[in-house]
């Protein structure tokens, strides 16, 4: 009875030894801090760029709040540059506020903006300044983090002087609470989504039997998704012979052997190499963490 034990135990043991080697660990990868951007809070109808260009008080919040994440080690996104380079990009309709919001987040490539609202207070008492702040994940939108900070009262005009006050009583307290957010993230994994289409030229569509296989095509990358998400987690919203979309997949948020952010396109080039491999011919693209594949 005594050997059987033995053998389980020295089993049990060389199974975890394996996966303590192939189990990616947190704390063995370099560290690794999330890119920022900063943007204005705006109501329907407004435009980033007249705020920006026209509210000293507006600019002075995103500026500041950017620098404090510049200075704590973050890499930050400046979005007046980014709106610039969608302006030269193409034509958009500028007072359709969601539009370009959701356009600016995917072409910045950041892993989370931070939405700020300045608000300044008079009384007999003097004037204050405040500072609201909501940190959102930038490819589902979740709330990472908010925080409410005010400055002291002083009799002033100069506005602008207290929301950068505000700004920094408040930040050395959102940026733990984003940290601690970030660092969930990281264990839970990456959510990227995937649209895979077809050219009108090809001669196939998703529901072809895969040559080779018994398998049809859709069944085919359903079973890679499978075996190259993290944990198998993706969710298929919808499928037709020419279409699938994954609203969600997740993968690593840090490459399993460099430590380095796993971006969508890394998962996008696999997945065209796969494509390629069974003799599909295919573009990809990638719009911050959405992955689109059309089948040629």
């Amino acid at each position: 009875m005594r050997k059987y034990t033995l053998l389980l135990l020295f089993f049990y043991s060389c199974t975890q030894l394996v996966m303590a080697q192939t189990e990616p660990r947190l704390d063995s990868m370099p560290g690794y801090q999330p890119t920022i951007m900063v943007i204005p809070f705006a109501k329907q109808g407004e435009d980033w760029r007249q705020q920006l260009e026209q509210d000293k008080v507006m600019l002075t919040a995103v500026t500041a709040v950017r620098e404090g994440f510049a200075a704590a080690g973050y890499s930050t996104v400046d979005l007046r540059a980014r709106l610039r380079q969608l302006a030269n990009d193409q034509t958009i309709e500028w007072g359709n506020l969601t539009s370009v919001k959701q356009e600016v987040i995917e072409l910045s490539g950041a892993d989370i903006y931070v939405e700020v609202e300045p608000i300044i207070n008079e009384s007999y008492n003097g004037s204050t300044g405040g500072l609201i702040m909501t940190a959102y994940d930038a490819v589902s939108g979740v709330s990472l983090a908010n925080h409410t900070s005010h400055s002291p009262s002083f009799y002033t005009k100069q506005y602008e002087r207290l929301v950068q006050r505000a700004a920094e009583e408040g930040l050395p307290e959102f940026i733990p609470q984003i940290t601690s957010s970030f660092h969930d993230m990281l264990m839970a994994g990456r959510v990227l989504a995937l649209n895979i289409t077809l050219s009108p030229s090809v001669s196939y569509d998703l529901d072809s039997p895969v040559t080779g296989s018994d398998l049809l095509l859709a069944e085919v990358i359903a079973n890679w998704l499978g075996e190259n998400t993290l944990r198998g987690q993706y969710h298929l919203q919808g499928m037709t012979a020419t279409k699938m979309i994954v609203d969600q997949l997740r993968v690593p948020y840090l490459h399993p052997t460099n430590g380095q952010p796993y971006r969508a396109y890394r998962f996008a080039v696999k997945l065209r190499n796969f494509l390629r491999e069974l003799g599909y011919d295919c573009e990809r693209d990638v719009q911050g963490n959405k992955i689109f594949i059309t089948l040629n």
